[in-house]
C-alpha cells in the first residue's frame, strides 16, 4: 500500500486528520487492502430507529467503515459490495479531478442551475473513500469537502432512482439527525443526479440544495432539465480527462526527447571516460583521490544513462535493448540489489553535493546483504531525499538511516505519533530515513508535500524531488512520508525501549535544541533465495569491516573502488542473429569489388585478403607477408559526429581500423565497397534510415558477396521492441541500445561472429 503519511505534528499541536481519500493509493490491490481495515468509526446511533417505510441496515448504521453507507433505505437502494466500490473509487481516482483547483467550466454550469431551480447551493460532489469532494461548490463558500458520514450524494449514487429527491428532510429518519441538516448549512430539500463515467461508475453527483422544504420534490420538467445538466458534468469531466491525458502524453514526449538528446553527448562522456580509466600510463600518474573522482564521475554518468533510458521507456512502451530483458510496468525492473553497494554508491554521489553540514550513513545489523528490489528507484528516492536534506539544512547534520523491520500486528510501542509502517509494519518492510536539522515545515504544508508543483526560482528548488520520491516508491509497493523529529524524541521520551526496534532520539550531543523532519520510505523486504541472515558488516570510512553498526560520515568521497552497475549485459536471446549462415568469414574469402573504369562499363575485379597473399618464391613467406597482420576493420554508420568519434575512440583502443559514415547512403557506398568485422549501424538518419540501408545492402550482398555475410548491428537510443523485431527482419543481426559503453564494445569484439 503506497499513501502519504497522514500523521504531522509541530511546535503547535498535532495536525487534523485528513479524509481518506483514493488519491493516496496507486492501483487496485492497494485501494482494496484500504478498504479491508476497519478503524474509522463514526456512528453512534442506536441498533433500533424508528424508521417509518423505510428498511434499515442496522449493522451499518452502527459500525461501519468511512467507505460505507449508514442509515441506508435497503428498499430503494443497493448496496455495494467491496470489489464493487474498490473499482469504482479507482475509476474516480483515474480521472485526476481529486484536490484540483476550481475550474470555469463547472462553474458555469452550477451557476446555471443555482438559476434555473432558485436554489442557493449546487454542487458538483465526488463521493471518495471517507468523504466527498466539491469540483464546484456554489454557495457553500470555500468548503471544498465534507465527511462520507454526512453525505447525501453517498446515499443517491446507491439509490435504484435515477434522480435521487429528498423533499424534506425533516421527515426523513435518515437524515433528519444529519449534521447537515441540524446546522449549517441547514439542508431542507435535496435532489441530486449520479455522474456515470463512461464505464458506468457512479463517482459522485450533481445536485441541488435548498434551505427550504419542497413538499412536492421536482416536476418532470425539472428532472429532465437536471438530468440534462448532469450530462453536460459527465461530458465536461471526460473532455478534461482526455486532455489531462493529452497533455501528460506531451509532457512525457518531451521528456523522453530530452533524455534522447542527452544520450548522444553522455556516450562520448561514458566512452572518453572508460579509454581514460584504462589508460596505463594516465593511471600511474594519478593519486587515489583523482582516481576516485573519476570513478565518481563514471558512476554519476551510468545513473544519468540510466534515468534517461527509463524516461525513454517510459514513454515509448519499453526499449528492447541487449542490456536487459527488463520491461517497466511487468515487475521484471525488479533485480538483485547490493545494499552496501547502494550505500557506496550514495556516498560517493553525495560526497561530491554541495552541503554546510556533516553527512552520516548508518547502515543497521537488520538490514540484509542483498534484496530484491530496484536498485535505481532506490537510488534516485535516497538522492532526492538527501539532496532536500542538503539544500535545507545549514547547522547540525544529517543522517541516513537504513535498516529492516518484521511484520507486526500490533505496535511495538504505544506511540501515536509515528508512522506505523514504521513501528509496526503489516508485513517485513526495507526502511530507509533521513534525518536533518533544518529549520523543519511548516504544518499547513505537510499534505501537500509529496505533490507536483513549481516553486519560485530563487529557492533553487523545482518542486519534483518528493513528487519523483512518491512515484518511484509507490511503484515498488512501499509507503512514504514525513514526521517532524520532535516526534521522535517525545515517544523516547515517555519510552525507552524506543531504540530496541530501530528508532533512536536522533539528537546527539552537539545538537543542543531538536529541529528538523524526517523523510522516510519503506519498501517490502524481498530477499534472494539462499539468501545469507542479514549483514552485520558496513565498510566504514577508513575501508575496514566491523560487525556492529556503522556510522559513516561521508564529507568526501572515499577512494574505495565501486563495482560498475552499468546496466549493459548481453543481448537478450529473442533478438539473437536471425541468421545461421555458414558462409565463410572475412579472412577466408576474395572480396569482389565493382569499380568503374573511366567512362566505361563496370569491370569486376578480385582484391585478394591479405591473409590470402601469395608467397613469393619458391612458396615460402617473405619477411614482409609473415610480419605484415591482418587489421581488423569498422564501419559506424550515425549522423552524431559526437557518437561517431566516441565510438572510434574505443573501437581503435580495440584493435580496430574505423570507418565513418554521416548517413544512411554514405554507410550503404561504404558496405559494398569493402567488407567488416563489425558495423554499427544507427536507425534514425538522414537520407536513408539504418533498416533500409540493412534491407538494401542484404539484397546486394546476395548477389555480389553471396559467400560472406555482413556482421550488423544495429544501434539507436529510442526504438521499442516493435523497432528492434524490424531492424532484424530488414538484415540486422543484432540490436544496442545507446549510449554503448566500452564494455560492451569489448564484448562484440570478442562475440564468436566477429572473431571467426
Amino acid at each position: 500500500m503506497a499513501k502519504k503519511d497522514d500523521a504531522a505534528t509541530s511546535d503547535e499541536g498535532v495536525a487534523p486528520p485528513r479524509f481518506r481519500s483514493a488519491a493516496d493509493y496507486d492501483d487496485l490491490s492497494s485501494l482494496r487492502a484500504a478498504l479491508t481495515e476497519h478503524p474509522y468509526v463514526h456512528h453512534d446511533a442506536p441498533v433500533e430507529v424508528e424508521v417509518g417505510p423505510c428498511v434499515f441496515n442496522s449493522n451499518l448504521a452502527t459500525n461501519c467503515c468511512d467507505w460505507q453507507t449508514a442509515r441506508l433505505d435497503l428498499s430503494s437502494s443497493q448496496p455495494q459490495s467491496m470489489e464493487e466500490e474498490v473499482k469504482r473509487l479507482m475509476e474516480l481516482k483515474e480521472f485526476a479531478i481529486l484536490d484540483s483547483d476550481h475550474e470555469e467550466k463547472f462553474e458555469r454550469i452550477t451557476a446555471l442551475a443555482s438559476r434555473i431551480f432558485d436554489v442557493p447551493i449546487c454542487l458538483v460532489s465526488l463521493v471518495d473513500i471517507g468523504r466527498q469532494w466539491f469540483m464546484s461548490n456554489r454557495g457553500l463558500g470555500e468548503v471544498r469537502e465534507t465527511s462520507r458520514e454526512v453525505s447525501f450524494c453517498a446515499h443517491a449514487i446507491l439509490s435504484k432512482q435515477d434522480v435521487f429527491i429528498v423533499p424534506d428532510t425533516y421527515d426523513d429518519p435518515r437524515f433528519k439527525e444529519n449534521g447537515l441538516v441540524t446546522g449549517g448549512p441547514l439542508i431542507r430539500f435535496y435532489a441530486g443526479v449520479p455522474l456515470v463515467s463512461p464505464s458506468g461508475y457512479k463517482l459522485g453527483t450533481f445536485c441541488i440544495i435548498d434551505g427550504k422544504p419542497r413538499p412536492n420534490g421536482l416536476c418532470l420538467n425539472e428532472k429532465q432539465n437536471l438530468r440534462e445538466l448532469t450530462e453536460m458534468v459527465v461530458d465536461t469531466m471526460v473532455h478534461r480527462r482526455q486532455e489531462t491525458e493529452r497533455l501528460m502524453d506531451e509532457k512525457s514526449r518531451l521528456i523522453a526527447c530530452a533524455a534522447h538528446d542527452l544520450l548522444s553527448p553522455l556516450t562520448g562522456i561514458q566512452l572518453n571516460l572508460g579509454l581514460l580509466m584504462e589508460d596505463e600510463k594516465l593511471q600511474e600518474k594519478l593519486d587515489d583521490n583523482q582516481k576516485d573522482l573519476m570513478s565518481s564521475s563514471m558512476k554519476c554518468s551510468d545513473v544519468i544513462e540510466r534515468i534517461c533510458i527509463q524516461a525513454i521507456e517510459s514513454f515509448r512502451g519499453g526499449l528492447t535493448r541487449t542490456n536487459s530483458s527488463k520491461q517497466p510496468g511487468d515487475g521484471a525492473e525488479q533485480g538483485l540489489v547490493n545494499v552496501d553497494q547502494l550505500v557506496n554508491n550514495i556516498e560517493r554521489v553525495v560526497g561530491t553535493y554541495p552541503k554546510k553540514v556533516p553527512f552520516f550513513i548508518e547502515k543497521e545489523p537488520s538490514a540484509p546483504q542483498e534484496i530484491i528490489s530496484d536498485d535505481l528507484k532506490l537510488f534516485r528516492s535516497i538522492l532526492n531525499y538527501v539532496t532536500n536534506a542538503c539544500k535545507q539544512t545549514a547547522a547540525g547534520s544529517i543522517r541516513l538511516r537504513i535498516y529492516a523491520r518484521k511484520a507486526a500486528s500490533t505496535k511495538d510501542v504505544a506511540s501515536d505519533l509515528l508512522p506505523g509502517a514504521l513501528v509496526a509494519p503489516k508485513r517485513d518492510m526495507f526502511i530507509v530515513e533521513v534525518h536533518d536539522t533544518g529549520t523543519g515545515i511548516d504544518l499547513e504544508n505537510y499534505p501537500d508535500l509529496f505533490m507536483p508543483h513549481t516553486k519560485s526560482a530563487d529557492d533553487g528548488n523545482s518542486g519534483l524531488g518528493l513528487y519523483s520520491v512518491a512515484t518511484e516508491i509507490s511503484s515498488l509497493g512501499g509507503e512514504y512520508g514525513v514526521f517532524p523529529r520532535q516526534d521522535i524524541v517525545a515517544s523516547h521520551a515517555s519510552h525507552p525501549d524506543l531504540d530496541s526496534v530501530g528508532l533512536d532520539a536522533s539528537q546527539s550531543d552537539h545538537e543542543p535544541s531538536v529541529t528538523g523532519c524526517v523523510f522516510w520510505f519503506s519498501v517490502p523486504l524481498i530477499l534472494p533465495a539462499n539468501s545469507p541472515k542479514s549483514s552485520l558488516s558496513l565498510t566504514n570510512v577508513d575501508g575496514e569491516k566491523t560487525g556492529q553498526m556503522t556510522s559513516k560520515k561521508s564529507n568526501e568521497v572515499g577512494a574505495e573502488q565501486v563495482t560498475d552497475v552499468s546496466t549493459q549485459i548481453p543481448a537478450s536471446p529473442k533478438y539473437a542473429p536471425v541468421s545461421s549462415s555458414k558462409k565463410r568469414p572475412l579472412n577466408s574469402i576474395a572480396e569482389e569489388v565493382h569499380e568503374k573504369d573511366g567512362s566505361g562499363p563496370l569491370v569486376k575485379k578480385s582484391a585478394l585478403t591479405p591473409s590470402h597473399t601469395k608467397p613469393a618464391g619458391n612458396g615460402k613467406s617473405s619477411p614482409d607477408a609473415t610480419e605484415k597482420k591482418w587489421k581488423k576493420c569498422a564501419l559506424i554508420v550515425d549522423d552524431s559526429l559526437t557518437i561517431r568519434k566516441a565510438l572510434s575512440r574505443g573501437l581503435s583502443r580495440l584493435g580496430f581500423e574505423v570507418d565513418d559514415a554521416e548517413n544512411g547512403l554514405q554507410g550503404f557506398r561504404k558496405l559494398k565497397a569493402k567488407p567488416y568485422e563489425i558495423v554499427l549501424l544507427d536507425f534514425l538518419m538522414p537520407v536513408m534510415d539504418g533498416p533500409e540501408v540493412a534491407r538494401k545492402f542484404r539484397a546486394w550482398e546476395k548477389d555480389h558477396r553471396p559467400d560472406f555475410h555482413q556482421y550488423i548491428v544495429g544501434i539507436s537510443a529510442h526504438a521499442n521492441g516493435k523497432d528492434a523485431e524490424l531492424g532484424i527482419k530488414a538484415g540486422m543481426d543484432r540490436f544496442m541500445g545507446k549510449p554503448v559503453p566500452l564494455k560492451s564494445l569489448k564484448d562484440l569484439a570478442q562475440c564468436k561472429r566477429v572473431l571467426e
